[in-house]
């Protein structure tokens, strides 16, 4: 072999690493991020050209001679030795990118974001920055305009709050807080502000978030004092709702003047002559009330089934009077001189039925202390109602089939028979025949009280009975019932009444208390909303929310002067 061709290994190697070192240092030289390397004993022994103009190394270049903490606000200097040493002993126990105070060659104070990283088989470590003063000082900025807009807020008369699409309540201005005595923050608007478990009829959510505006008077706030809430859409910069902003006002003695306007006494006498005019005679049976032509078909089955000894089930929703149609029937019937026992079978507890139904003797189970007569004793040579007979398990239903073909049964504890000669009226708002092709109700027994079907309208289907029903509930009330006007039986019949009479008798005796607070409706089965958490630009909301606020005082100001712009 040629002298000349022989490679020295150890000359390579050495040559390598100074190649290697030299693409090192000019990638550090050339980074656009500043960066240092830091020995084990915190001293800077390279910096590259952007991080010696951020520690202002200068001509006199002390690299290698300064250490670290040096430029380190005091108040961090603990916290970034504690992590140089930790990572040392091992990288996982410290963090490897944190936030920091410096103070630089200028003696100015700079927030940075430091990423560390150890240097393999050393231990030294590369420290790269990025300055992030700029955004903390706009954080600042902003958090200050923030405050001064809520000192804004928590100092203007009325009440503001602001609601994401899911009525979890974002902000609440301290007059509001103030008034509910708690804070709100967090809860749903409709059970902190309005006391209700779900969203409140009136609730404008929907169209606020359509991006319009929506305006809605209610009575309440605990003080029974009457508001205007007006609420907005708050939208992001590409015109997206974000948020729903109201704003409550007092308006109580407005309203209370134009309640003496409306409520004079010669209107309401005209009102109420009017109402009783167009009432005809003929508009009830017995203790049920209606004269539509869907009820007069009612009254006839009613008729039918009280000439009958039949069993009877009464099909309706709830709400629409199956108990009254069983008791008007008992009442018509040859076993009206006998008891009516109505009996609600899903409020008994399954384990307790037997007992109920047939009643028991002393000591025939542990608790037995007395003889106890069951529902069809008690209702023997009357009439036994059945509320949700649905809900009668099969097991029982076998009993009571016994009782009722064979002409007795025996209370528990005893083998005395006893012949109650009684009539069954069943009522459930549930399809029996659907519940007998699942078996929950046996065959022999839905043939045997499924002789006379009797099916009750609900409310919606007979909405011109609603004003001699509405009527009829205000009687009941004697010297505390309020009067029915024109209008507000107009507003009743409008409603569709999913609760039927029930929902009716209760809202009349809420108008009774509350006025015509009571009378806010929605038909319309309101969609859910769900909120997705995202980040957005709040100055832009602020200023949104303050144009929008200060758009209505001045709207309001003008309304209030009649258009007048120098008083306003």
């Amino acid at each position: 072999m040629d002298s000349s061709d022989y490679k020295d290994p150890l000359q390579e190697e050495v040559k390598r690493l100074k190649e290697s070192e030299a693409i090192f240092r000019y990638l550090f030289e050339k980074s656009m991020a500043p960066s240092i390397i830091i020995e084990d004993d915190l001293t800077i022994s390279m910096a590259n050209q952007k991080a010696k103009e951020l520690f202002g190394f200068g001509k006199d270049n002390r690299v290698g001679y300064v250490k670290w903490p040096e430029f380190i606000h005091e108040e961090d200097i603990r916290r970034m030795q504690e992590y140089h040493k930790l990572r040392r002993i091992k990288e996982s126990l410290a963090p490897n990118e944190y936030e920091c105070r410096l103070i630089d060659g200028r003696g100015r104070l700079q927030h940075i974001f430091i990423k560390l990283d150890m240097i393999k088989g050393t231990s030294r470590s590369l420290a790269t920055f990025i300055n992030i003063t700029s955004k903390k000082l706009a954080e600042k900025t902003l958090k200050e305009r923030e405050e001064e807009l809520s000192a804004i807020i928590d100092h203007v008369k009325g009440f503001i709050y602001t609601v994401f699409p899911n009525y979890k309540i974002e902000f609440a201005n301290y007059a509001f807080i103030r008034r509910m005595e708690r804070d709100i923050i967090g809860e749903n608007c409709y059970e902190a502000i309005f006391k209700r478990t779900s969203p409140c009829p009136f609730c404008p959510i929907k169209k606020v978030f359509k991006g319009e505006n929506a305006k809605f008077e209610f009575k309440g706030l605990s003080d029974e004092r009457w508001y205007r809430a007006i609420s907005s859409p708050i939208k992001d910069p590409s015109g997206n709702t974000l948020k729903q902003l109201t704003i409550i006002t007092d308006i109580n003695d407005i309203k209370l003047q134009e309640e003496k306007l409306r409520l004079s006494k010669i209107n309401l006498k005209k009102e109420n002559l009017r109402l009783k005019a167009s009432i005809k005679d003929r508009f009830r049976f017995g203790s049920i009330i209606g004269k539509s032509s869907i009820m007069q078909d009612v009254y006839e089955r009613i008729l039918k089934a009280a000439t009958s000894e039949a069993n009877v089930v009464i099909y309706g929703e709830s709400g629409t009077g199956k108990e009254l149609a069983a008791k008007t029937i008992h009442e018509i019937s040859s076993k009206s001189s006998n008891h009516f026992v109505p009996v609600n079978c899903g409020a008994i507890p399954e384990n307790l039925m037997e007992s109920q139904f047939f009643g028991y003797v002393k000591g025939a189970f542990t608790g037995a202390e007395k003889n106890t007569r069951g529902f069809l004793e008690e209702s023997g040579g009357g009439t036994l109602f059945l509320d949700e007979i649905g809900e009668i398990p099969p097991v029982l239903q076998v009993k009571l089939l016994r009782a009722i073909d064979e002409g007795g049964f025996s209370p528990l504890g005893t083998t005395e028979i006893i012949k109650p000669n009684l009539r069954i009226i069943g009522a459930t708002n549930k399809n029996l025949k659907e519940l007998m092709e699942k078996s929950l109700i046996r065959e022999d027994f839905f043939y045997r009280i499924h002789v006379l079907p009797l099916h009750l309208p609900t409310l919606k289907e007979r909405k011109e009975d609603i004003p001699f029903l509405a009527e009829h509930f205000v009687k009941e009330m004697g010297e505390k019932a309020p009067l029915l006007t024109a209008d507000i039986i107009e507003t009743l019949q409008n409603h569709d009444w999913p609760g039927n009479i029930r929902e009716l008798k209760n809202c009349i005796l809420r108008f009774a208390t509350l006025g015509e607070e009571a009378l806010y409706f929605s038909n319309k089965k309101r969609k859910k909303h769900y909120y997705k958490n995202t980040d957005c630009e709040t100055v832009g909301k602020l200023k949104d929310a303050v144009k929008k606020y200060e758009k209505l005082i001045i709207k309001s100001a003008l309304e209030k002067n009649l258009g007048h712009r120098g008083k306003t």
